[in-house]
């Protein structure tokens, strides 16, 4: 018997509401956000339907976010995230949507073993920009890997065992996008495994993902406080069958395992920060595969083109859809990280990302204001740099301005 997702989303729901209040009246906090995003002219041009030249793009984000929390003498409880938001731009309509970030509800039975149901993030691995070991929650963005992610529904464990610690967990529905792939696969139920054991100053992870149709990810992670600076690492066997660029560009057939890793470190000064990290995935392309990808999608990117052959728009919106720069669009990046505190007031820093085999530099520097108590100010700005040979021509836009005002309360 078919049974629709939402069907499966509105029973979890019910459920964890139910149960939830039953327990515990929540304790509850609010996060107002409005937000102005300036966007650039410039365009890559592969592009067909770029933004007006000489012309910036207004659009204003206003986002509220709830935080229900409550517990029944620690022993069970419940989170329940909503976000709501309003989006206007000018000559444009109005739209107003909204998601359920989080949604769960735990029970310890004992003091080693906690079980958690519902709608939940449950972020692997060490690394601060990319997480080989995780290919369970949406991506983060790169430029900005600091901000909300919306949770997958879990069914999970998480056991203190006398040698080490456990995490199990199964989703029905992991909800990734992946189902917008131009290749017919099927992603929804995944289970996976986490274990976890502390050896000295130096945190050791094993874990394995699998989903039940034509994905599977098996690697490790560390974490290592050295004193001057945290050192950390992933690194995992990803199984692929026909859901990525490299299967679409016919660079790749069947199942296929390529690795993925990450080695990074970190330092604090104080109320400040800096990391840095490489990253290196198998699944992305080298620099003749690069060529030759690019060189075909500008050969698609033509409407003329596509009057005479009409296959080449359905190739121009696959490749479009599979392209994903600063993520596994080349095989090598750098991303670097800082926050500098000053005086309490103020934080400055940002994010870089390089790409260095096609020259690509990605940039978002960010100052923010926090002498307000429960208000935050910020402006930030992103960019890309690079030749007609880098991932620049695939970027929707080369710039973008925002400005943030955050009330917590």
């Amino acid at each position: 018997m078919y049974r629709s997702p939402c069907l499966t989303r509105l029973a979890w729901a019910i459920s964890l509401f139910a149960a939830s209040f039953l327990f515990a009246q929540p304790r509850t906090t609010f996060r107002l956000e409005s937000n102005a995003i300036f966007t650039g002219h410039e365009h890559g041009d592969v592009w067909i339907y770029p933004p007006d030249t000489g012309k910036w793009r207004e659009r204003y984000v206003h986002e509220l976010r709830v935080f229900l929390k409550g517990s029944h003498e620690r022993r069970a409880g419940y989170r329940v995230e909503p976000r709501f938001w309003f989006t206007h731009q000018p000559d444009s309509t109005e739209e107003f949507d909204w998601v359920l970030d989080q949604a769960y509800g735990y029970l310890n039975p004992s003091p080693r073993v906690t079980f958690l149901m519902g709608k939940q993030r449950a972020r692997w691995g060490t690394g601060l920009t990319y997480t080989p070991t995780d290919n369970l929650q949406r991506s983060a963005d790169p430029l900005d890997p600091s901000r909300y992610l919306e949770g997958v529904y879990l069914a999970r464990m998480d056991a203190t065992l006398p040698w080490f610690s456990a995490s199990l967990l199964y989703t029905p529905d992991r909800n990734n996008g992946y189902d917008e792939l131009p290749i017919a696969v099927n992603t929804s139920r995944m289970a996976g495994a986490r274990l976890f054991k502390l050896v000295g100053t130096v945190d050791l992870y094993a874990t394995a993902l699998h989903n039940f149709d034509d994905e599977t990810n098996v690697g490790g992670a560390f974490s290592w406080d050295s004193g001057p600076v945290v050192l950390y690492g992933e690194a995992a066997w990803l199984l692929r069958e026909n859901s990525n660029l490299r299967h679409y560009l016919a660079l790749e057939s069947g199942t296929v395992w390529k690795p993925r890793a990450v080695l990074g470190a970190s330092k604090l000064f104080g109320n400040s920060s800096v990391y840095g990290e490489i990253y290196y995935t198998g699944w992305g392309l080298n620099r003749e595969e690069y060529a030759d990808y690019l060189s075909r999608f500008r050969e698609v990117a033509d409407v003329t083109e596509w009057l005479v052959r009409p296959a080449s728009a359905i190739e121009y919106a696959n490749l479009l859809l599979l392209t994903k720069p600063t993520q596994e669009l080349h095989q090598v990046y750098v991303a670097a990280s800082g926050v500098y505190n000053w005086r309490d007031l103020w934080t400055f820093g940002g994010n870089l990302i390089f790409e260095p085999v096609d020259g690509t530099l990605y940039g978002y520097p960010l100052i923010t204001f926090i002498g307000y108590p429960n208000v935050d100010i910020a402006a930030g700005f992103s960019f890309a740099t690079g030749s007609s040979d880098s991932e620049l021509p695939v970027l929707p836009a080369y710039v973008a301005a925002d400005m943030r005002f955050v009330i917590h309360f």
